[in-house]
């Protein structure tokens, strides 16, 4: 479902930060008569587009990029442009937490092969005020997007109520986590425990070692990833990347 669309004139693709404001969320892109700018309109389109998006060009071809249909018009030429980022997305996967934050990376690469490029988890201490934990948690997750750039952020929702003070304080973590994905103009998607399961083990109850023997397996990795909550980040990029392929 296309939710935005772009217009963009020659005038609005000159100005500087045109395509960093506007183009990482577009699902639909018009673009009229910008002959002067097409080398740069095609970088710029190829660098930010979320995955799947459709360019729609009048009148000029964009280098580099293969169109998948043409129109002949009385006015001109239209071009149907896919985006050439859609067959191998890069997916950061969060699991939440305030002491413990896991992250997995992975990269689609064709129908249901996925690449492991990155995992780890960020680690704040007991002792640290919960205002700069948080901002620990937005600066180093900020730095994990520039250095990967990822085209969508899947993040676990909150799915436990035993300990009311810790589920408060992971659930402020998780809208920074957020929020910082929104600041970088990311896609985000958010999955329940038993999705998760469900996509990686096709058993939505199947036990922690079980879906870390399946993210293993799935990633063709030599050994299980460590620590636990890169593990599940890593189950829950696997998530989004299954359900981006079967939408």
């Amino acid at each position: 479902m296309i939710k935005k669309i772009i217009i963009g004139s020659k005038i609005e693709i000159k100005r500087k930060n045109f395509f960093d404001e506007n183009l990482r969320d577009a699902d639909l892109i018009f673009v009229f008569l910008v002959d002067a700018v097409m080398e740069k309109l095609g970088n710029k389109l190829n660098k930010n587009l979320k995955p799947g998006a459709i360019v729609v060009s009048y009148g000029f071809e964009i280098p580099g990029w293969k169109p998948e249909k043409i129109l002949n018009t009385n006015l001109s030429r239209t071009y149907f442009l896919k985006s050439m980022k859609t067959a191998s997305p890069i997916i950061l996967g969060i699991d939440p937490g305030i002491a413990d934050t896991g992250f997995g990376i992975i990269k689609k690469i064709d129908g249901s092969r996925m690449a492991c490029l990155d995992y780890g988890s960020i680690k704040t201490k007991a002792n640290t005020e919960l205002a700069e934990r948080l901002e620990i948690i937005n600066k180093e997750l900020s730095k994990i997007i520039k250095r990967h750039k990822p085209d969508l952020i899947a993040v676990e929702q909150l799915f436990f109520c035993k300990n009311v003070k810790t589920a408060l304080v992971v659930g402020q973590a998780r809208g920074v986590m957020l929020l910082t994905a929104r600041q970088n103009k990311i896609p985000t998607v958010e999955f329940t425990p038993l999705q998760v399961k469900q996509a990686v083990s096709s058993y939505g109850q199947a036990p922690k070692m079980q879906v870390q023997k399946m993210v293993k397996l799935l990633l063709n990795l030599k050994e299980i990833p460590k620590p636990d909550d890169a593990a599940d980040a890593l189950a829950i990029a696997i998530c989004a990347g299954n359900s981006s392929r079967n939408a």
